[in-house]
């Protein structure tokens, strides 16, 4: 059996960290957004916020 790629219209990849450690780019993307309203913020870092948003975000199932 042949692989027929004319046949072939995407390719799927699973990135929650099965093939890529993806989070702590996210994490640190978001907390830099998040930084520009740290005053907003008081007491919060923006990272750990960040990391609880991505985590959520991955897992419905943890919550805020």
């Amino acid at each position: 059996m042949s692989l027929d790629v004319t046949r072939v219209q995407a390719l799927c990849f699973d990135i929650d960290g099965t093939l890529r450690d993806t989070d702590d780019q996210y994490v640190n993307q978001l907390a830099g957004y998040l930084g520009a309203i740290r005053a907003l913020l008081p007491r919060r870092e923006p990272k750990a916020i960040a990391r609880r948003v991505i985590m959520a975000i991955e897992d419905p199932a943890i919550s805020c």
